[in-house]
């Protein structure tokens, strides 16, 4: 007898996505006086305002797709992947988010936050699944290094690609949309879907 999956089609994904966008815009709309008075980043040469901005709406995003994936697995009516490797690469992206959020509000040395970002890009990278390689001609370790440059990258790059106003949203939202359309076409693990429409929602 051949078992069909049915969950892409229920429900559930328009739930995640709709709770992460409410939960995101109500936690923005709490947290904006804070922001305002504690958090405002002054036009400089790659800004795209003209007058003090408040920044921190990285905190919503963040905080609001942990909410709604932690939700989402506990109410899942099976497993959920696994958790401690659920709970790894949470504590470090809100590690991340908590030395954003920091930067934002006194700036840390360069290296000092490069220290603390490659932390958690190392824990990111321990999550992985041991046999998980894209490159099976070349050598794993090899593979894990670049894997980690290529994070630590990416991390600086959206970091000073957030000064331009929409520009993150621009590139964030297609790419989490796209990665949850190939989940629901059944080409990726229904947690990792759920997860690209928690963050396309926030």
């Amino acid at each position: 007898m051949i078992h069909v999956e049915r969950w892409p089609f229920s429900s559930e994904p328009l739930l995640v996505l709709v709770a992460a966008a409410v939960c995101s815009a109500g936690l923005v709309l709490l947290l904006f006086p804070l922001l305002r008075r504690y958090a405002l980043a002054r036009p400089n040469a790659r800004s795209s305002h003209r007058q003090p901005t408040p920044q921190g709406g990285g905190i919503a995003v963040i905080a609001a797709t942990a909410i709604v994936i932690a939700a989402a697995a506990m109410l899942a009516s099976r497993p959920f992947g696994d958790p401690a490797q659920l709970a790894l690469v949470f504590a470090s992206t809100i590690a991340l988010a908590a030395v954003g959020a920091a930067d934002d509000l006194q700036p840390i040395e360069a290296l000092p936050r490069l220290l603390l970002q490659s932390l958690a890009v190392l824990a990111v990278i321990a999550a992985l699944p041991a046999n998980l390689q894209v490159l099976p001609f070349a050598p794993w370790w090899f593979e894990r290094a670049l894997t980690f440059v290529a994070i630590l990258w990416f991390v600086n790059a959206v970091n000073f690609m957030d000064g331009i106003d929409w520009m993150t949203v621009a590139e964030v939202v297609p790419v989490a949309a796209g990665l949850a359309l190939f989940g629901l076409a059944g080409a990726m693990p229904r947690e990792a879907m759920l997860l690209s429409l928690a963050l396309c929602g926030a």
